[in-house]
């Protein structure tokens, strides 16, 4: 056994004193090192710069220490792997993934809700979320999540490019062949954007009952939402749709709502019979008589003309807005603000000035009338329902022509 002198014993106790006063030299040195960088990446993180914490973070965890006195390193860990999933996030952004970018924000949020860089993402989010681009590169792993995204406000469900993307994940899912997904999405299209839904009418393949439930969307009260309906086809097929499933209240407000937006429109004589008929039939249905109206003719040979006319007069209790509807041959629609006695005759032209000036007043409307059986509708409006009178009456072939004046006192 080598037994070690004193004189070597004390150079190796030298030596051994200077080593640990190095690494405790070196690891105080470390220490002050790694707090500086902690915090550092700290008010970086708190900042949301990304960047700079995983230069500080990096710092620390690549260093080498004999003891970690302040653990630093596992203090660090975490930020420094939320910094990362952001960075994975911001490199698919810059390199125009849109979606593995928008899902990897959400995934982060969703993740980390405390997190100073939450703010940072949903900026990101939306940025992604305004552009064109995202919505035509559209991916089928965005639409699958798209409830979930929706649910958790990632994509709010107020916002227009929401309807967008409804549209995109319906035609993507329409292309797999997965009509039963791309259903749902259309139908939450028509649920919160009736007025975009209504490009689906140009949809070849859209089911009838989606169809259906566009339609009822169509409130002819709602002045936006009409604005937003330019396609006069678009209401035709809405009154059909409610006319072939018995719904004639809102095929008749369908019907409504086209002559009043389309008063030019090639078919507005076919959806004035429409609207006519619907009504005369809703108020029978209810149990309105209808009155039949006779015209007396007196013929004179001498003369060769017709004197006799025959008027129809209603006296209301109400001075409210009335309509007046005559359908048959031809179809009068006349609306007039407010009557209170109304008074509806069919003459022969030839008494035309004379039957003016007996009506004493200017509110004078008239029409031409060709022969046949008209059904006849006087509306009141009140506020509760309104009040109604129907009649038929038959206008004969005559050479001279027959007329209506509306006389509204």
């Amino acid at each position: 056994m080598k037994i070690i002198k004193p004189k070597n014993l004390k150079l190796w106790l030298s030596v051994f004193i200077c080593l640990i006063v190095f690494l405790c030299i070196y690891t105080l040195i470390g220490l002050l090192i790694d707090q500086r960088n902690y915090s550092r990446a700290q008010q970086a993180y708190q900042n949301a710069n990304c960047s700079q914490v995983l230069l500080y973070s990096g710092k620390i965890t690549k260093a080498w220490r004999l003891f970690d006195f302040g653990n630093h390193k596992k203090l660090i860990q975490s930020e420094q792997v939320e910094c990362q999933e952001y960075a994975r996030a911001e490199e698919a952004y810059q390199s125009g993934d849109y979606a593995d970018a928008f899902l990897s924000y959400y995934d982060f949020m969703v993740a980390y809700p405390g997190s100073p860089l939450v703010k940072n993402v949903q900026e990101q989010v939306k940025l992604i979320l305004a552009k064109a681009e995202f919505i035509q590169r559209l991916e089928l792993k965005v639409c699958d999540r798209l409830n979930e995204l929706v649910a958790e406000k990632t994509i709010g469900s107020d916002y227009d490019y929401l309807a967008g993307i409804y549209t995109k994940c319906g035609e993507i899912y329409d292309e797999r062949g997965d009509h039963q997904k791309a259903n749902a999405m259309y139908e939450k299209l028509i649920d919160d954007f009736p007025g975009q839904a209504m490009a689906l009418f140009s949809r070849k393949d859209i089911p009838a009952e989606m169809q259906l439930r566009l339609c009822k969307q169509i409130d002819p009260a709602r002045k936006e939402l009409q604005g937003k309906i330019d396609a006069p086809e678009i209401l035709l097929k809405c009154g059909e749709l409610f006319e072939q499933n018995k719904d004639y209240d809102n095929a008749i407000d369908i019907y409504d709502l086209f002559l009043k937006k389309f008063t030019d429109n090639a078919r507005i004589d076919e959806v004035k019979e429409r609207f006519a008929r619907l009504i005369f039939n809703k108020y029978v249905d209810k149990g309105v008589k209808v009155e039949s109206v006779p015209i007396n003719l007196l013929y004179t040979p001498m003369t060769g003309l017709v004197h006799m006319s025959t008027t129809i007069e209603f006296k209301s209790l109400h001075s409210g807005p009335s309509r007046i509807i005559l359908y048959g041959p031809q179809v009068i629609i006349d609306e007039t603000e407010a009557c209170q006695t109304c008074k509806i005759i069919f003459s022969p032209t030839g008494m035309i000035s004379w039957l003016r000036d007996a009506c004493h007043t200017e509110r004078i409307v008239t029409s031409s009338l060709k022969p046949g059986e008209y059904k006849i509708i006087m509306e009141w409006y009140t506020e509760d329902n309104p009040f109604v009178l129907l009649y038929s009456i038959e206008i004969p072939d005559i050479s001279n022509g027959f007329i209506l004046l509306g006389c509204y006192l």
